[in-house]
């Protein structure tokens, strides 16, 4: 697995990546599931998308024009069933050599292409967990009532995606006695398995499926106006749509006779013109004091304006979901600390 973050923490990254003049490069690299090295893969151009507010965080877009990399069977390291994987690298050439970081890690499928004469092929990257959501439970129902967490878990993408990297945080909180993997889309599951003990779950760079609590950013850069900033141009936007006046959590168990219900109010909304109402069911809530306790923290996730910022930088694929962003641009009024939510 690689140690990336130590990469991008080093003096010699920050001073390159920010530096005003860059050499950079990449590389694609075939590995197998355990992230055993297969071979390079003469990609020639990728695009990758990443949004940290999504389950499925990578996307890539790739482009080939070597023969070779038509599949011709199902071992082909662009065959779907091959087991391969492609694991994109991004390189920063420094005085000290070249400092390198893997971007993504996707599963290759469905390849198409053209041929008049020169050949042009097009691959997507799936992230895997888009693969493990195709998987299903079959005509099995899985009991995990009453297990951990972290045991419902492994035993859920064990049944998707038997084989396949996962990590999962250890965890004592336990799942209600009764609750069965069988009708659901299996997203939804481990959605709702994870948030029990507030983890997600997101696929990182090295491929891995990890069910973890939300990690904190770190300070990556200062884009406030000026002679130095990084920022070719900003486009922004505001939402106070989304800011509720109430919202009513409703417990959706079964076992829960009569529906548990909670409810937030906006303590300002009788102040301004809002009018909104969210309503939030759960088959998790069980209690008083949790429906009221996911009211409110979903109440005060709203509660005020949002502001999205979209910067054009010089390639930065090393920023990583929540780190953190100066931004001061006088002219749109735009002043204080962003996170960074996906890049492109």
């Amino acid at each position: 697995m690689s140690d990336w973050r130590a990469v991008v923490a080093s003096p010699a990254w920050v001073d390159g990546v920010t530096a005003e003049h860059r050499i950079i490069s990449a590389r694609v690299e075939a590995v197998g599931v355990d992230s055993s090295h297969v071979g390079w893969v003469p990609i020639d151009a990728a695009r990758i998308s990443f949004d940290g507010t999504q389950t499925e965080q990578w996307q890539a877009d790739l482009t080939f024009s070597d023969p070779d990399l038509v599949p011709y069977s199902p071992s082909a390291w662009l065959d779907g069933r091959s087991g391969v994987r492609l694991r994109i690298w991004w390189h920063l050439h420094t005085d000290g050599g070249i400092l390198e970081v893997p971007v993504c890690t996707v599963v290759a499928e469905d390849p198409t292409g053209t041929d008049d004469g020169t050949l042009t092929g097009q691959v997507r990257g799936l992230d895997p967990l888009a693969i493990a959501r195709r998987g299903g439970y079959g005509s099995r129902t899985i009991s995990v009532g009453g297990m951990t967490v972290t045991d419902a878990l492994t035993a859920l993408f064990d049944a998707l995606v038997p084989g396949w990297p996962i990590s999962v945080t250890p965890t004592t909180v336990t799942l209600p006695p009764v609750y069965d993997l069988w009708d659901r889309e299996p997203a939804e599951d481990w959605t709702e398995i994870a948030g029990m003990a507030g983890m997600v779950v997101r696929t990182d760079r090295d491929g891995t499926i990890v069910c973890a609590p939300p990690e904190p950013g770190t300070h990556v850069g200062d884009w406030t106006d000026g002679p130095t900033c990084p920022v070719v141009g900003y486009r922004w936007e505001q939402r106070t749509s989304s800011i509720p006046r109430r919202v009513v959590v409703v417990s959706t168990n079964p076992d829960v006779t009569p529906p548990i219900v909670g409810v937030w109010e906006h303590p300002d909304a009788a102040s301004m013109q809002i009018i909104t109402e969210t309503r939030v069911e759960s088959s998790t809530v069980t209690t008083q004091d949790a429906a009221d306790s996911l009211a409110r923290l979903t109440g005060q996730r709203w509660a005020r304006r949002q502001v999205a910022v979209t910067a054009t930088i010089p390639q930065r694929p090393d920023l990583d979901y929540r780190d953190t962003v100066s931004v001061v641009r006088p002219l749109s009024q735009l002043h204080g600390i962003f996170e960074v939510s996906g890049w492109d």
